[in-house]
């Protein structure tokens, strides 16, 4: 009775897997851009989910021709994914550790040139107080109308870098913490593993039903593995209790650490070790739930989580395609990656014109929104200017009218900002989304940060 249930749970797991293995290849492709399906491990482990059902037919029928309770295929390629398995694991660990070992150098400099930038944001006040002090009542007034313009365009210089420097500063160290989760998530793969290498070469019969010898060393080994285990859990646990928990992080490693405990008492229990079939049974539970963890669980809530508008434009009527645009200018963690391309796009002066704009309905006192005006002119407007826009004549001609009639209002820049936005949306915003920063967003912001929603 006992064996008939173990073979009839490893029909419903191969069921289960099987349908987890379409489900991966539906996404793999028809979702290519999808976040998810980019990791390498990921692929590698569908892949394995997939074929692994396939091998279990072929012993389930060896079972039946040659009437062996445990056919020597379905043995082979168990062992065989599970020495990929710990491979892919060790793949990542290294490569992640290397990456770190790469922004490690790169993070210090970041996070000083963001404190240095800050500094002098902080003393700048200070520094114009002083030389106002000592130039006389004409230079205090001069040097008052120049801060006040500097202050009022902080938005292409020190405030801007300093949001930016920021954001990445804190996004870089962000990532980092959760590469180390990673590694240890890896030397928790890499104990497992040595606990199904105890079992393979110290149990004499691997068949189901078999009895398990029970050494004290073997017992020995492992209560020690499973103590490391819990700790390196527990460690995990301690580590991610302030973490945004945006993907359940902590669901998953509270439910790892409840299977592993089972697991553990089971394998070391001296009463339970000696049924082959609990055991069996108590393995297959914690392989299968590692699988889910590794594939199905990642993949349902990332392809939930993330607004797939955002990753391809097929299908997207204008109306989306503007305003994903829109809430990419919008939103302070992408603005970054598109301003980063607009520099290799040569059309920096349509990402910070929009800007400006935005800087500029924001400003409620008429003087200072009538300075705003005059700069954006003579940077944008005018032929002259140090980041002229690409405008229609007529649009040019009257934004200049205007500024000379000293009749600029709230309103007076719309058109042109119309003509700057659609150049946007059908020039720079479509080859934004096919280059390596648009991928690089979607990796940074979305999957470490949190989830950006582009769309309401």
């Amino acid at each position: 009775m006992a064996v008939e249930s173990i073979f009839l749970f490893r029909r419903i797991n191969t069921a289960i897997m099987f349908c987890s293995g379409l489900g991966f290849f539906y996404l793999f492709v028809k979702k290519r851009n999808h976040p998810a399906i980019q990791s390498r491990s990921v692929v590698i482990t569908g892949f394995v989910t997939f074929s692994f059902p396939l091998f279990n037919l072929v012993s389930l029928f060896e079972q039946k021709v040659s009437g062996v309770s445990q056919c020597f295929l379905s043995c082979f390629y168990k062992d065989m994914v599970q020495c990929v398995g710990i491979g892919v694991f060790l793949y990542m660990a290294a490569r992640l550790v290397f990456i770190y070992v790469l922004h490690k150098e790169k993070l210090h400099n970041m996070k000083r040139f963001y404190l240095q930038v800050k500094d002098s944001s902080n003393n700048y006040g200070t520094d114009q107080i002083s030389r106002t002090g000592t130039e006389g009542i004409e230079m205090s007034s001069r040097t008052d109308t120049q801060s006040e313009l500097n202050e009022d365009f902080s938005l292409f210089n020190v405030e801007i870098e300093l949001k930016n420097v920021e954001q990445n500063y804190y996004q870089k160290r962000h990532l980092i913490s959760g590469r180390f989760l990673t590694i240890g998530l890896t030397l928790h793969y890499i104990i497992f593993f040595l606990l199904t290498l105890i079992d393979y070469f110290t149990t004499p019969n691997r068949e189901i039903g078999g009895e398990c010898a029970n050494e004290t060393s073997k017992v020995v080994i492992r209560a020690i593995l499973a103590v490391i285990q819990v700790l390196i859990m527990a460690y995990l646990v301690f580590k991610i209790r302030k973490i945004n928990d945006l993907y359940k992080i902590k669901i998953e490693i509270y439910g790892i650490v409840i299977v592993l405990l089972i697991y553990n008492i089971i394998n070391v229990s001296l009463n339970l070790a000696e049924d082959r079939v609990k055991q069996d049974i108590a393995l297959y539970i914690t392989a299968y739930f590692i699988l889910f963890f590794v594939l199905v669980w990642p993949l349902y809530l990332t392809y939930k989580k993330f607004d797939q508008n955002i990753l391809t434009k097929d299908g997207e009527n204008e109306e989306t395609f503007h305003r994903n645009l829109e809430n990419i200018l919008k939103d302070k963690r992408t603005l970054p990656y598109f301003i980063e391309f607009a520099k290799k796009d040569y059309s920096i002066e349509n990402v910070s014109f929009y800007s400006a704009i935005q800087q500029l309905r924001k400003v409620k006192k008429n003087r200072k929104k009538k300075r705003i005006s005059s700069k954006i002119i003579s940077t944008f407007i005018s032929t002259n200017g140090a980041l002229t826009l690409n405008l229609e004549s007529e649009t040019r001609t009257k934004c200049l009218a205007d500024y000379e009639q000293d009749r600029l209002g709230e309103n007076c820049f719309d058109v042109a900002l119309a003509e700057v936005f659609v150049l946007m949306a059908h020039s720079t915003y479509p080859q934004f989304l096919a280059s390596e920063n648009y991928q690089q967003m979607i990796t940074e912001v979305n999957l470490e940060q949190q989830q950006v929603r582009f769309n309401d």
